[in-house]
């Protein structure tokens, strides 16, 4: 295993400082209650009080307060969560464990499950949690691997999961009843439910229908009741004996764990969006599916996963207060018309809105802030293979923007790409659940694998310090959208308050200085006693809208009472509460003396704290689409910034951050596209911005695309407190120097102790001082002190040692300069940039004193996989362009004497070699090895052929009903056996074989037509559409993950206004179950497909189709489609003026785009003059469009019967037709072949048309 996935925990817990901070009450850490304290408690309030009262259990979860700030613990330790959704359901049973070994590798440290509750109750009265009827669906074992595994669990059981999933989860048989008001074909194309779509914008009357339907009730609680029987057993209190691998053999030994599971979510997307109003019977629904849960024996923290939620931390009005995690995806470029192969990339407007979702999520007083959903890309659209082209570099940008903030726990959104299996996908989503995530559906790495590596490397080392710190802001931020009334709000008022306040953080980026959002109505006084500044906008509205709750004015009064400044502006706040603010005489020096235009105009005292009021308006001019670069180019930029720093001088505060080169006590604003916060531990902070000890993180992230960054900072250290003190400010600055290459974030280590090993009570001063690099992991080798950095620039690192070091190298063998400053016990060294594309730098300081970390583990005894194997040319499923399925068990071809070659490859992970012993025993038999040094791949092949029959039962000799031969795989290495079955395709010269597979193990085998040239693989139960069309003497499928021969039709009516992505109708017949048979043909076999579609308007359709190989590079396809007569009576029939109906052949194809292998589509040009058509032929010349992403349709002219799509270098098809015309639908990576029959009849003749596919010689 390479050194990058050897990740080391090397933050202890007692490197964030004595775990008894954790424990003081916020009355004693605070200072004294006063007489205000009873009128301001809250349930939120009472929950902190009761956290910092209850004493830490030594195993479970618990949620405590520490510093004032909320911090999510694990059996007594703080916990980062680093996550993966793993969508089970998508996944083929076989590749589980494999798939969690990989998620493993990568640094996730918790798994994220959704429990679909149509998935596991098919059918009324009848559960699935151990696979009886579906291998995928064995919920149980997957609980027990991710436990055996070592991962943590989150799980979100509904009822609704959403999750581009059929019906969002609901089962079919329960939405077939009328109180659900499903329309017929939204339940035939598996949309989701009306109340679900309601949620979207109105929460508040989707949870009053839920809860009116007494139905949903019952058995919504059912449901829960049965998943939560199966979650109880892996409750964090509970202890779990597992099987776990150990030493360098992997030999398996007995282990008592805690429980994994960490949170239940309690269903699915609720409340989003800022305008959404979740009121009263919002919180009755939510409490009531907690009550359902909780009734059934589960005892974990509960959650909702709201994006952009209008009040994040609404749920702690509640008794018992319910938290929120955030979403997060990089969109879409929009309009939907972009050309969507464009890269799509982080800029400040995504900056701006991922601070404001973190900042939000922090508002809530005693939850983490924690994104359950986040991806920097989105899921592949049902008419297309990809979203949009979204860099890697978008994944470590956006991901380190959200740890900058305080994020407590990230989850990837899903890690890895997988497959929906036949029915069960919504229209609007492709089958291949796409998302261009870090691990493919086999598990192999992609790559965004290497972004969330980084992350996982860092989270190793550094996740309990994460989770135990907070970003060390400059001042606090009111954010009173929480504190309105909230009914009389509008859209637009609801958008000028949250933009009001992203407006004011985007001038404190550009001037260098951080905020913390504060939200007065559901936030306790002892947070806000946080900060030693807190700026508070007053908005006017003449309805009184923007007015704040008596409870919200109690709160920031009695802030300022206690010692805090605050500085509203810039008009004064309504209320007889807050009105105490200006009580007392103007402060004689409220006006900056000397200053021509001065922010703040007058200012008074109240107790032991300070008001200043501010007339300027310092911050509407902000475009948040803008980049820095352009905001700070504004003339209006320099006095704003300078108003915020004026308003930190008043208050006494020094800036966390500022470049080495701004004056003293002041900050400069960052350069280029460059966004610096400090995370400082929750050891160690006191009220007002005061500091006693603890360490930091200085995050540093370049969003520049093109440009390096080289910046010295000055930064406050973690040990000082923010307000200016007697001593030298100059004492209290560390210098850090960064420097960043282009789309590049830092996390560089500040005062970080090399103590983790140190005995209670034993001294060690020793430490990181600061860092240019980020620390990945620290050990030892006997004296000499090994620090590991990613260093992708020189960089310089300062270290406190108690004695100096006799020798100091850098990795191996080069010895490294030095300074040592004997009367600072500090020695600093320059590293120089790791080698690409690790950056990867070991510093290793021999001491004359062995160092107090932890002592390197000996390799030789670590677990490690031991070899792995698979047959290379076994028959695989494409899925995309470089992404595809192997079978399992492998399915191999044979000719039609049943003789073939199978290649086996071998990886041995092991440092000595070993050979690898292959032999299929049974009918179709063969035997071979493969040799392998250590750390080594190779392949070798083996000959197959079939036993005599005199020598074997015969009954192995004839194929089964799918088709297909079997006999058994043996594999061994040493003491190793590995045993499966092994399959084999009769596939002749001449001959057309079909033969049935299941390639993605969903229970619906896909059918598939093969000859010596074309393999067809169609899935009869994914709206008998053809999953691939390989081209064999190339590899290359000829269709795309969309698929080719679906079924449309031309009219389908649809409600007004309805989204065009959105529409009935739009995706065919994509999702239903087409009986499959097999037709005998001179040429072998023939496939027919048949369904009756009740949907298709007017009145229900028949659609029968059949494909047939007319040679090894033509298919043929026959479509038989007829309209069902309207009955008597039916409203549906149609009149005169109704629209028509035709039949649409739909193909999905792929193309290239950019330079001379652009795809080009071609028609003969009828319209020429026939002297243009080559000498001696009779055929017209061809006219040529080259693809253009997203470009417009091409209207082939209705005289063409043929079209050719060309791709140089890669495949040349031709598509033939007698009746109909064909246009084609340009996507941005792939083209929509559409060919629409003549207008059909209801209850007329049948439409008869026939389709030929042929491969053409390559250009």
């Amino acid at each position: 295993m390479s050194k990058s996935l050897r990740m080391l925990r090397v933050i202890p817990s007692r490197h964030v400082g004595l775990v008894f901070v954790l424990f003081l009450s916020c009355a004693f850490l605070f200072g004294l209650p006063g007489p205000a304290t009873e009128q301001l408690s809250t349930p939120a309030s009472e929950e902190i009080r009761r956290a910092n009262r209850e004493p830490s259990p030594t195993r479970g979860v618990e949620i405590v307060q520490h510093g004032g700030y909320p911090e999510f613990r694990v059996d007594g330790k703080p916990f980062f969560i680093h996550s993966a959704a793993f969508f089970y359901y998508r996944i083929p049973r076989d590749l589980w464990a494999r798939s969690l070994d990989r998620h493993r590798e990568l640094g996730i440290n918790t798994i994220d499950l959704y429990i679909p509750w149509n998935w596991h109750q098919p059918r009324e009265g009848e559960l699935d949690f151990d696979g009886h009827s579906n291998p995928r669906r064995d919920l149980r074992t997957l609980l027990r691997l991710i436990s055996e595994k070592g991962f943590k669990l989150i799980a979100r059981p509904g009822p609704v999961i959403l999750n581009e999933w059929r019906h969002g989860g609901y089962p079919d048989w329960l939405l077939a009843r009328p109180e659900y008001g499903m329309d017929r074909l939204d339940w035939l194309e598996g949309r989701y439910t009306p109340l679900s779509n309601l949620n979207a914008r109105d929460a508040e009357g989707a949870a009053r229908g839920w809860l009116e339907n007494q139905t949903h009730m019952r058995y919504a609680a059912k449901w829960l009741a049965a998943a939560a029987s199966e979650l109880v057993p892996y409750g964090p209190r509970r202890t779990l004996r597992v099987k776990v691998p150990a030493g360098k053999k992997n030999e398996l030994q007995e282990k008592d764990i805690s429980g994994p599971l960490l949170f239940v979510q309690l269903d699915d997307d609720l409340a989003i969006g800022r305008a959404n109003y979740a009121g009263p019977a919002f919180w009755r629904y939510v409490a009531e599916l907690r009550r359902m849960s909780e009734e059934a024996g589960l005892d974990v923290p509960f959650y909702i996963n709201p994006t952009d939620m209008r009040v994040t931390a609404a749920g702690f009005g509640l008794d018992r207060p319910i938290g929120a995690m955030g979403q997060w995806y990089l969109r879409p470029p929009q309009p939907a018309t972009e050309a969507a192969s464009a890269e799509r990339r982080i800029s400040a407007s995504d900056a701006s809105t991922m601070e404001f979702f973190v900042e939000t999520l922090k508002t809530q007083p005693a939850f983490p802030p924690m994104i359950i959903e986040y991806q920097a890309a989105w899921y592949t659209p049902g008419d297309d293979t990809r979203a949009f082209e979204s860099p890697i570099a978008n994944t470590l940008l956006s991901s380190r923007l959200l740890l900058a903030h305080g994020l407590h726990g990230l989850n990837y959104f899903p890690a890895q790409d997988t497959i929906t299996p036949a029915g069960y996908s919504t229209p609007w989503a492709n089958r291949h659940y796409h998302w261009d995530a870090a691990l493919d559906v086999a598990g192999n790495r992609q790559h965004r694998a290497r972004a969330v590596l980084r992350n996982g490397v860092v989270v190793d080392a550094w996740g309990e310090f994460l989770a135990s710190s907070h970003k060390r802001a400059d001042f606090g931020l009111v954010y009173p959208l929480g504190a309105f009334p909230q009914e009389p709000l509008a859209r637009d008022d609801i958008t000028r308050v949250s933009q009001t306040v992203m407006r004011i953080a985007r001038v404190a980026q550009l001037a260098g200085l951080s905020c913390e959002l504060l939200d007065p109505q559901y936030q306790p006084l002892e947070q806000f006693l946080r900060h030693p500044l807190v700026l508070l906008p007053v908005l006017d509205s003449a309805e009184g809208k923007f007015r704040l709750s008596e409870n919200a004015q109690h709160v920031i009064v009695e802030y300022v009472r206690r010692g805090g400044t605050l500085v509203f502006f810039q008009a004064r706040p309504q209320g007889s509460v807050i009105e105490q603010l200006w009580s007392s005489p103007p402060l004689s020096s409220g006006v900056s003396p000397g200053s021509a235009a001065p922010a703040i105009s007058v200012g008074w005292t109240l107790g032991q704290g300070r008001v200043f009021e501010s007339s300027k308006d310092f911050y509407t001019w902000i475009s948040l689409d803008d980049s820095f670069t352009v905001n700070r180019a504004q003339f209006e930029a320099a006095w704003a910034m300078q108003t915020l720093r004026e308003f930190l001088e008043r208050a006494g505060v020094r800036p966390a951050v500022k470049p080495a080169s701004a004056p003293s006590g002041t900050a400069q604003e960052s350069p280029a596209e460059l966004v610096v916060t400090q995370l400082v531990s929750n050891a160690g902070t006191e009220p007002f911005g005061a500091r006693r000890t603890g360490s930091a993180l200085l995050s540093v992230t370049n969003l520049d695309y093109d440009s390096s960054v080289e910046q010295t900072f000055e930064v406050l250290s973690p040990r000082v407190s923010s307000r200016a003190g007697t001593r030298n400010a100059a004492e209290d600055y560390l210098t850090v120097s960064a420097s960043l290459p282009p789309r590049e974030s830092l996390l560089l280590p500040l005062r970080y102790p090399l103590c983790s090993a140190a005995l209670p009570g034993e001294h060690c001063e020793d430490e990181v001082t600061s860092a240019g690099a980020e620390l990945l992991w620290v050990e030892r080798s006997g004296r000499t002190l090994e620090l590991t950095f990613y260093a992708p620039a020189r960089a310089t690192v300062a270290l406190r040692l108690a004695k100096e070091p006799s020798r100091v190298l850098m990795d191996e063998d080069y010895r490294l300069p030095t300074r040592w400053i004997k009367e600072r016990h500090r020695l600093e060294a320059d590293l120089l940039r790791g080698a690409a594309p690790d950056f990867l730098r070991a510093l290793r300081v021999t001491l004359p004193y062995t160092p107090k970390v932890a002592e390197k583990p000996d390799s030789s005894k670590q677990p490690r996989r031991e070899f792995e194997y698979s047959i290379v040319d076994s028959v695989r499923l494409p899925l995309a362009e470089d992404a595809s399925l192997p079978s399992d068990p492998p399915l191999v071809v044979l000719n039609e004497s049943r003789e073939g070659k199978m290649l086996v490859q071998g990886t041995n992970y092991d440092d000595l070699g070993r050979e690898i012993d292959v032999e299929i025993e049974g009918y179709i038999h063969g035997s071979g090895y493969v040799s392998l040094d250590g750390n080594d791949t190779r392949q070798s092949a083996i000959n197959l052929k079939p036993q005599r029959i005199s020598e074997v039962i015969a009954d192995g000799a004839t194929p089964g009903p799918d088709g297909l031969l079997r006999s058994v795989l043996q594999v061994r290495s040493g003491r190793d056996r590995r045993t499966s079955p092994i399959l084999f395709a009769l596939v002749g010269e001449k001959k057309v074989a079909g033969y049935q597979y299941d390639f993605d193990r969903d229970a619906a085998p896909e059918w598939i037509l093969e000859n010596s040239g074309l393999r067809l693989i169609v899935s009869p139960e994914s709206g008998g559409r053809a999953l691939a069309l390989v081209d064999k003497s190339t590899g290359l499928n000829l269709a795309t993950s969309v698929g080719a021969f679906r079924d449309h039709f031309a009219f389908t009516p649809n409600p007004p206004s309805v989204r065009p992505e959105r529409a009935r109708g739009r995706y065919g017949l994509f999702n239903r179950p087409y009986r499959a048979e097999w037709l005998p043909v001179e040429s072998g076999s023939a496939l027919r497909l048949t369904y009756e579609a009740p949907d298709t308007y007017p009145s229900g359709s028949q659609v029968s189709k059949t494909f047939r190989l007319a040679g090894p590079d033509q298919l043929e396809v026959e479509y038989e489609i007829r309209l069902n007569t309207p009955a008597a009576g039916d409203s549906a029939t149609p009149a005169s003026s109704s629209p028509a109906q035709a039949f649409i052949a739909v193909n999905s194809v792929p193309v290239v785009f950019g330079g001379d292998r652009t795809t080009q589509i071609c028609w003969p040009d009828t319209s020429a003059d026939k002297a243009q058509a080559p000498q001696g032929e009779g055929t017209p010349p061809l006219h040529c469009e080259a693809f253009v992403p997203g470009g417009e349709p091409l209207v082939i002219p209705e005289s063409a019967n043929r079209l050719e799509l060309r791709t140089p270098g890669r495949f040349a098809l031709a598509l033939e037709w007698k009746l109909g015309r064909i246009n084609v639908e340009m996507k941005s990576f792939s083209a929509l072949l559409k060919l629409q029959f003549p207008d059909l009849l209801p209850g007329g003749e049948p439409g008869k048309y026939s389709v030929q596919f042929r491969l053409l010689p390559m250009p």
